[in-house]
């Protein structure tokens, strides 16, 4: 029977924090599902005007196309907003992600550390979510937090400083690299596919911004087991 992996975001684009993870399981025969809480509405680049959730919820399911993505589940009918998830009670998320949760019996559950990687509040919230369905549904599960290493503070902080794509106000916690649970170091292949799902996240793509240190970041994967 194959594994089951469910990745549980904030905004359409979160899972690419994970993509070498996910398309490697995918690869391997995983069944992978994301849920977003929302469809990143608030994410407004030049030219999306009105049709922003509509751009990035295509952009989304093209990516995940390309990652190998099984099904793509978006949460904004419950009532969260990008940039205000935590501005809704959390309940309605939970119980429908903790339904999920006893629907797959998924055996690896990826989201966000309290840190939210940048600093976004809205990771923070999907991230305390996730973990709040796993023990509704009593779920037997792994569960992989991403978080920053010291490696990705020092190779690419500076650079989304630099552009302002950190949340200053709540700065993510950095970890050491030698106390991450698993380290992943994308390569070959399965970096061209990532940073082809990536680039179909165009309206929100930072690539000409960063030049060479967006391969630094698609590069580097870090998770710990909660």
């Amino acid at each position: 029977m194959s594994k089951v992996i469910v990745f549980v975001g904030a905004h359409p684009d979160d899972d690419i924090n994970a993509a070498g993870y996910l398309a490697q399981a995918a690869a391997d025969g995983a069944h992978v599902v994301c849920v977003f809480l929302s469809r990143g509405e608030a994410g407004q680049m030049p030219g999306l005007g009105m049709d922003a959730a509509l751009i990035r919820t295509a952009e989304q399911h093209a990516a995940a196309h390309l990652i190998g993505v099984a099904e793509c589940l978006f949460l904004d009918h419950l009532g969260y907003r990008d940039g205000a998830c935590g501005d809704t009670s959390p309940e309605p998320a939970i119980l429908a992600i903790a339904d999920l949760f006893t629907r797959l019996s998924p055996d690896v559950v990826i989201t966000f550390d309290d840190g939210g990687l940048t600093g976004h509040d809205d990771h923070a919230v999907a991230g305390r979510i996730a973990l709040e369905a796993v023990q509704r549904a009593a779920a037997s599960c792994e569960v992989l937090q991403m978080v920053v290493t010291d490696h990705f503070a020092d190779k690419v902080i500076p650079h989304l400083d630099r552009i302002g794509a950190m949340m200053n106000a709540n700065r993510p916690r950095c970890v050491n690299l030698a106390d991450a649970h698993l380290v992943l170091t994308i390569a070959g292949q399965m970096l061209d596919r990532k940073l082809e799902a990536y680039r179909a996240h165009g309206s929100q793509s930072l690539e000409s911004r960063l030049g060479p240190a967006l391969l630094d970041w698609l590069s580097h994967e870090a998770y710990v087991r909660v």
